[in-house]
C-alpha cells in the first residue's frame, strides 16, 4: 500500500512537473552553439543577445560581433582573434585572459569589464568607453586607443609599448608599475592620474593635463626619475 501511494506521488509531482530534469538546449546563433568551449570562428554573430552567456574558451577567432550585447558575459580565455567587436556592449563582462590581438573594438562599451590578463597587441579600442574597467596586466603592444575614455580604470602592470592613447581619457586611472615607453599620450587627460613606478621613457606628452598626477618613482619620457 505504501509503495503504491509513493509510486503515485511521484506521478503527480511529475505531471505538475515537479522534480522534472529536462535540460535546456544551448541558444544556437547561426550556427554557433553558445556555451563553453565553443567554436565559432568567423562566425556571423552581429546584434546577437548574449548578455550573461556562458563562452569561456571560446574560439571566436574573426567572429563578427558588431553591436552584439555582451553585458556580463563570461568571454574568460575566449580567443576573439582579429573578431570584429565594434559598438558591442561589453559592460560588466569577463575578458580574463582573453586573446584580442588585432581584435577590433571601435565605440565598445567596457564599463567595469575585466581583462584582466588579455591580450590585445595591436587592437582597436578607439572612441570605446571603459570607465572603471579592470586592464592590470594587460598587453596594448601597438594598441590604438585614441579618444577611448577609461576614466578610474585601473591599469597597473600593464603593457603599453607604442600604443597610441592620443586625447584618451586617463584621469584618475591607477598605473602602477605599467610600461608606457614609447606611448602617445598626446591631448591625453591625466588629471589624477596615479602612475608610480612606471616606465615613459620616449612617451609623447604633448598637451596633455596632469594636473594632480602622480608620478613617484617613474622614468619619465626624457629618462629622469621622478621623485
Amino acid at each position: 500500500m505504501f509503495t503504491f501511494i509513493a509510486t503515485l506521488s511521484i506521478s503527480a509531482l511529475s505531471i505538475f512537473g515537479f522534480g522534472a530534469t529536462t535540460s535546456v538546449p544551448a541558444k544556437t546563433v547561426n550556427g554557433c552553439v553558445i556555451k563553453a568551449n565553443a567554436q565559432c570562428k568567423k562566425a556571423n554573430l552581429n546584434g546577437a543577445s548574449l548578455a550573461k552567456a556562458n563562452l569561456t574558451k571560446a574560439n571566436l577567432r574573426s567572429a563578427k560581433l558588431r553591436n552584439a550585447n555582451l553585458a556580463g558575459a563570461d568571454l574568460s580565455r575566449a580567443d576573439l582573434t582579429g573578431a570584429d567587436l565594434t559598438g558591442a556592449n561589453l559592460t560588466g563582462a569577463n575578458l580574463r585572459g582573453a586573446k584580442l590581438t588585432n581584435a577590433i573594438l571601435k565605440t565598445s562599451k567596457l564599463g567595469k569589464a575585466n581583462l584582466t590578463g588579455a591580450s590585445a597587441s595591436k587592437a582597436d579600442f578607439t572612441n570605446a568607453s571603459g570607465i572603471k574597467a579592470n586592464l592590470s596586466y594587460i598587453n596594448l603592444n601597438g594598441a590604438t586607443l585614441v579618444n577611448t575614455n577609461l576614466t578610474s580604470a585601473k591599469l597597473d602592470s600593464s603593457y603599453l609599448f607604442q600604443a597610441n592613447l592620443t586625447g584618451a581619457n586617463l584621469s584618475s586611472i591607477t598605473a602602477m608599475y605599467s610600461n608606457m615607453t614609447s606611448t602617445n599620450l598626446t591631448n591625453a587627460n591625466l588629471t589624477n592620474a596615479t602612475i608610480d613606478y612606471a616606465f615613459m621613457l620616449g612617451a609623447i606628452t604633448t598637451g596633455s593635463v596632469q594636473t594632480g598626477a602622480i608620478f613617484t618613482g617613474t622614468q619619465m619620457p626624457n629618462g629622469t626619475i621622478q621623485k
